[in-house]
């Protein structure tokens, strides 16, 4: 027998006004341009104001502009680290790109230069071709109508691989090399090189230098000037037709420094000043009443002015929220991270943790990840960084509890500083942090070193 029973439950529901002010939060000041532009377009209450009435001054302005062109460099670029971000690669197309240019020189037939088209159209970005040659053969079938053998396409592809710049159609980087380096004046070096990448390609990949020139039969010297010739040779040949398109930073805050030495953030002012249309309002009210109206449509006009004034005086008042919020925020970290912006060294860092920072400023941890996540500040030398950026997980060490950054920042200093013949091993460098008062597991020390973008010492090392 089923019996009745009063359960209660409890279930948060978020307003429409607070799940405005929240995508508006996590929004960047140039992301805001289009909520802004469509709250302009529906609601004939609002207008946009005079930008000359705005709360930041020219000068302001031209200074965070100023670094709105460049981010923060990591120390560790020189190893490939990953840390700025990219846009993607743009193709070129048939009339700007030289591959075509030279493609049209050739003396081919028709059906050879639909296959020549549509291998450079195959190239990536870096100009190799990655798609195996039967494979070609299927896709120029299907989408070029054209039947045609592996051989055909290996005809073609070999001229292509005469085009400039040398290494261009290779379908792997040691195929890239053999390529550049079959294109340079015969010499001694060129021949050991062309030798090595052919024959020993792994012992070269893998540094195993012993092992290289014990196999090539070749001195210590003409070891050297053939690697040197070969870690000359451009890996991504390609680069000049696609170009990346540089990534422009516009920093939604600026660091200003008052005479007391205290830092303050300072939010950049809105792509569009925005406000209540008094005038539409005043104009259509005084129309109602002066002219001769159906009383229902009366009635509807009325009802539709107020709800879009209510609407904007809404989205008006999220924004302003909005700009309270990100500067609290942005303050909170420049008051934990004084420090580390003031002599811009990792080794400065401050440990600091997203709930942290949420529990100080009285917000939902989630939150303020999202505030962080696309926010930049300018920084008083005039480069831009993320405010994710300035977090870190805290790590114990005899000296106390430290920043991870500051750790990355002692490892990073040990291997710049380390002999590149004999560079340090992930145990040196454990006992070297130790002696420093960083007890670490080499395993931990190993994780640093890949989060730098640092490879192990083997393939550090040089001759």
């Amino acid at each position: 027998m089923q019996k009745a029973a009063l359960v209660q439950h409890t279930h948060t529901h978020l307003s429409q006004q607070q799940i405005q002010y929240l995508r508006l939060l996590a929004l960047s000041n140039v992301e805001l341009t289009s909520p802004i532009d469509e709250a302009l377009t529906d609601n004939p209450v609002l207008e946009e104001l005079s930008t000359s009435e705005d709360s930041l001054d020219s000068s302001d302005m031209s200074a965070m502009d100023a670094g709105a062109l460049r981010a923060t460099g990591s120390a560790s670029a020189q190893y490939g680290a990953s840390a700025n971000t990219s846009m993607g690669n743009t193709r070129a197309t048939p009339k700007a790109d030289p591959l075509y240019e030279q493609l049209r020189m050739l003396t081919l037939t028709a059906k050879e230069h639909q296959i020549g088209r549509y291998l450079i159209g195959s190239l990536d970005e870096h100009g190799y071709l990655r798609t195996s040659v039967p494979a070609l053969c299927d896709d120029l079938l299907v989408s070029e109508h054209v039947r045609c053998t592996p051989a055909e396409v290996e005809d073609v592809l070999v001229q292509i691989q005469q085009f400039e710049p040398a290494g261009i159609g290779a379908r792997d980087l040691q195929e890239c090399l053999r390529l550049q380096l079959r294109s340079l004046p015969e010499t001694p070096a060129r021949t050991h090189a062309l030798w090595m990448v052919t024959h020993a390609f792994q012992d070269i990949a893998r540094k195993r230098y012993a092992q290289l020139q014990k196999s090539a039969g070749i001195s210590d010297r003409e070891l050297k000037a053939a690697l040197r010739l070969i870690t000359t040779r451009n890996p991504k040949p390609r680069h000049f037709v696609r170009t990346s398109p540089v990534q422009t930073i516009f920093a939604d805050f600026m660091v200003q420094k008052e005479k007391n030495g205290q830092l303050r953030a300072v939010l950049r002012r809105m792509p569009k000043r925005i406000g209540l249309n008094t005038r539409y309002i005043s104009e259509i009210t005084r129309a109602l009443k002066s002219t001769p109206t159906d009383a229902q449509e009366k009635k509807a006009t009325l009802s539709f002015i107020r709800t879009k004034k209510e609407e904007a005086k809404q989205f008006l008042t999220a924004l302003e929220q909005r700009k309270i919020t990100l500067t609290r925020v942005a303050q909170c970290i420049l008051d934990q991270q004084r420090a580390f912006i003031m002599h811009r060294d990792p080794r400065y860092m401050r440990p600091m943790r997203l709930k942290d920072v949420a529990e100080a400023l009285r917000m939902d941890a989630s939150t303020l990840s999202r505030i962080v996540n696309n926010k930049y500040i300018l920084l008083p030398d005039e480069t831009s960084m993320r405010l994710r950026d300035f977090f870190s997980q805290s790590v114990d060490t005899s000296q106390g509890a430290v920043s991870q950054k500051r750790l990355h920042g002692h490892l990073l200093d040990l291997i710049q500083a380390e002999d590149k013949q004999h560079p340090l091993t992930d145990d040196a460098l454990q006992q070297k942090l130790k002696a420093n008062g960083y007890a670490l597991a080499r395993r931990t020390v190993a994780k640093y070193r890949i989060q730098l973008g640092i490879p192990s010492a083997r393939l550090r090392r040089t001759l």
